[in-house]
């Protein structure tokens, strides 16, 4: 779901059997999404979840949401024109945020490989400070904690538990993405807000 949009995805170099995404990850409407099942070399059956009119071939019964499938399909010709040319236009404005951050705050780690992830994405441990100390000075700025697979939780990310993060460190990760409509000046206002947040900041308490 995080992949389609951001990488090239070709199903039969990468042998995949399953692939699901989501439309409101690539700009598309919302509720609507697809799945891919290979149908040969191997073949795969799945057994539907509603049944009734035999609709999806005999997969899903239900009305199809005619304008949801033609968002996504609309979704999807942009992402495969974007991905087609040299470089993505988000991948210059997240490298000179990057940059900025990391000339700006002392100690801040990128979590993830530099070059190797999605053009949109920023994983960044603060360091010395929690994210939920520095809450009252971030309520202006859009942004996660932990990864994305545990956005919206209180505990510990397995994600960046897997990648080797301690609990404090974990504690202090923050997870930024750019957008078609983020602009140069919203991300230096991102920029001072994250500053005043972690530049001066008290090192973890003894626990």
């Amino acid at each position: 779901t995080q992949a389609v949009g951001k990488i090239k995805v070709d199903l039969e170099v990468s042998k995949v059997d399953f692939l699901t995404l989501s439309a409101h990850k690539i700009y598309g409407p919302k509720g609507s999404g697809a799945v891919f099942v290979r149908s040969k070399n191997p073949r795969i059956e799945l057994q539907p979840l509603i049944w009734g009119g035999g609709q999806e071939k005999g997969a899903r019964s239900g009305t199809v949401n005619v304008p949801g499938v033609v968002g996504l399909g609309s979704a999807c010709e942009i992402c495969h024109q974007e991905l087609n040319e040299p470089t993505h236009p988000l991948l210059s404005l997240r490298n000179d945020f990057l940059k900025d951050l990391m000339n700006e705050i002392p100690g801040i780690k990128l979590n993830g490989h530099p070059e190797n992830r999605v053009f949109t994405n920023l994983s960044l441990t603060m360091h010395g400070k929690r994210v939920e100390e520095a809450l009252p000075l971030l309520m202006r700025l859009g942004f996660s904690t932990g990864s994305a697979c545990s956005s919206g939780t209180l505990k510990g990310s397995y994600v960046l538990k897997a990648m080797g993060l301690s609990e404090q460190e974990m504690a202090s990760t923050i997870r930024l993405s750019v957008g078609r409509s983020t602009t140069s000046n919203e991300l230096k206002e991102a920029l001072e807000l994250l500053k005043k947040a972690f530049v001066v900041s008290q090192p973890f308490a003894n626990s």
